[in-house]
Protein backbone atom coordinates (compact mmCIF):
# COMPACT_ATOMS: atom_id res chain seq x y z
CA UNK A 1 0.00 0.00 0.00
CA UNK A 2 1.35 3.65 -0.51
CA UNK A 3 1.35 6.08 1.79
CA UNK A 4 -2.46 7.01 1.71
CA UNK A 5 -3.40 4.00 3.06
CA UNK A 6 -4.89 3.14 -0.70
CA UNK A 7 -3.86 -0.46 -2.38
CA UNK A 8 -2.04 0.17 -5.39
CA UNK A 9 -2.61 -1.38 -8.49
CA UNK A 10 -0.14 -4.88 -7.31
CA UNK A 11 -2.00 -5.16 -4.08
CA UNK A 12 -5.16 -5.40 -6.14
CA UNK A 13 -3.66 -7.61 -8.54
CA UNK A 14 -2.18 -9.80 -5.56
CA UNK A 15 -5.37 -9.72 -4.34
CA UNK A 16 -7.45 -10.81 -6.88
CA UNK A 17 -4.88 -13.83 -8.37
CA UNK A 18 -5.39 -15.21 -4.57
CA UNK A 19 -9.10 -14.90 -5.02
CA UNK A 20 -8.66 -16.38 -7.94
CA UNK A 21 -6.79 -19.55 -6.53
CA UNK A 22 -8.82 -20.07 -3.92
CA UNK A 23 -11.93 -20.38 -6.05
CA UNK A 24 -10.02 -22.59 -8.42
CA UNK A 25 -9.30 -24.72 -5.23
CA UNK A 26 -13.04 -25.11 -4.07
CA UNK A 27 -14.43 -25.59 -8.13
CA UNK A 28 -11.82 -28.33 -7.72
CA UNK A 29 -12.88 -29.89 -4.78
CA UNK A 30 -16.84 -29.50 -6.14
CA UNK A 31 -15.88 -31.18 -8.80
CA UNK A 32 -14.07 -34.59 -7.49
CA UNK A 33 -17.20 -34.73 -5.65
CA UNK A 34 -19.68 -34.50 -8.43
CA UNK A 35 -17.64 -36.71 -10.38
CA UNK A 36 -17.17 -39.00 -7.39
CA UNK A 37 -21.23 -39.41 -7.38
CA UNK A 38 -21.29 -40.04 -10.63
CA UNK A 39 -18.92 -42.53 -10.28
CA UNK A 40 -22.01 -44.11 -7.38
CA UNK A 41 -24.85 -43.68 -10.09
CA UNK A 42 -23.40 -45.02 -12.77
CA UNK A 43 -22.47 -48.21 -10.26
CA UNK A 44 -26.01 -48.13 -9.14
CA UNK A 45 -27.35 -47.86 -12.97
CA UNK A 46 -25.03 -51.01 -13.61
CA UNK A 47 -26.46 -52.59 -10.25
CA UNK A 48 -29.94 -52.28 -11.40
CA UNK A 49 -29.74 -53.18 -15.02
CA UNK A 50 -28.73 -56.47 -13.57
CA UNK A 51 -31.01 -57.12 -10.98
CA UNK A 52 -33.87 -56.45 -13.66
CA UNK A 53 -32.18 -58.63 -15.90
CA UNK A 54 -32.25 -61.38 -13.67
CA UNK A 55 -35.44 -60.53 -12.73
CA UNK A 56 -36.33 -61.02 -16.03
CA UNK A 57 -34.55 -64.24 -15.83
CA UNK A 58 -36.57 -65.62 -12.85
CA UNK A 59 -39.93 -64.52 -14.71
CA UNK A 60 -38.97 -66.60 -17.99
CA UNK A 61 -38.16 -69.74 -15.78
CA UNK A 62 -41.44 -69.41 -13.99
CA UNK A 63 -43.32 -69.00 -17.30
CA UNK A 64 -41.75 -71.60 -18.34
CA UNK A 65 -42.91 -74.03 -15.48
CA UNK A 66 -46.35 -72.46 -15.63
CA UNK A 67 -46.32 -74.09 -19.07
CA UNK A 68 -45.35 -76.90 -17.93
CA UNK A 69 -47.52 -77.19 -15.32
CA UNK A 70 -50.60 -76.11 -17.35
CA UNK A 71 -49.70 -79.17 -20.00
CA UNK A 72 -49.23 -81.44 -17.27
CA UNK A 73 -52.71 -80.24 -15.48
CA UNK A 74 -54.48 -81.44 -19.27
CA UNK A 75 -53.01 -84.46 -19.39
CA UNK A 76 -53.89 -85.69 -16.10
CA UNK A 77 -57.70 -83.78 -16.55
CA UNK A 78 -57.76 -85.54 -19.34
CA UNK A 79 -56.85 -89.22 -18.02
CA UNK A 80 -59.00 -88.74 -14.98
CA UNK A 81 -61.94 -87.74 -16.85
CA UNK A 82 -61.03 -91.24 -18.86
CA UNK A 83 -60.16 -93.51 -15.54
CA UNK A 84 -61.86 -93.63 -12.77
CA UNK A 85 -59.50 -95.21 -11.03
CA UNK A 86 -56.54 -92.29 -11.59
CA UNK A 87 -55.40 -90.29 -8.87
CA UNK A 88 -56.94 -86.53 -8.35
CA UNK A 89 -53.76 -86.48 -6.31
CA UNK A 90 -51.40 -85.89 -9.08
CA UNK A 91 -53.99 -83.00 -9.95
CA UNK A 92 -54.31 -81.67 -6.55
CA UNK A 93 -50.68 -81.56 -6.56
CA UNK A 94 -50.42 -79.82 -10.18
CA UNK A 95 -52.69 -77.26 -9.30
CA UNK A 96 -51.34 -75.91 -5.99
CA UNK A 97 -47.68 -75.91 -7.63
CA UNK A 98 -49.54 -73.57 -10.22
CA UNK A 99 -51.20 -71.69 -7.96
CA UNK A 100 -47.42 -71.30 -6.74
CA UNK A 101 -45.73 -70.31 -9.68
CA UNK A 102 -48.69 -67.75 -10.36
CA UNK A 103 -47.84 -66.12 -7.15
CA UNK A 104 -43.95 -65.71 -7.56
CA UNK A 105 -44.74 -64.32 -10.85
CA UNK A 106 -47.35 -61.56 -9.49
CA UNK A 107 -44.37 -61.14 -7.13
CA UNK A 108 -41.71 -60.29 -9.31
CA UNK A 109 -43.45 -58.25 -11.48
CA UNK A 110 -44.65 -56.22 -8.74
CA UNK A 111 -41.03 -55.90 -7.70
CA UNK A 112 -39.99 -54.65 -11.33
CA UNK A 113 -42.22 -52.05 -11.69
CA UNK A 114 -40.86 -50.62 -8.39
CA UNK A 115 -37.98 -50.93 -9.50
CA UNK A 116 -38.54 -49.43 -13.02
CA UNK A 117 -40.94 -46.43 -10.84
CA UNK A 118 -37.38 -45.31 -8.96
Amino acid sequence: MDKNNEPTINDVLEAVNDFSVKVDERFNKVDERFEHLEQKVDFLDQKTDQNHLELLGYIRMIEAELADIKERLTRVEKRTLEDADASAGDYLKLQKRLEVAEEEIKIVKNQIRQIQAV
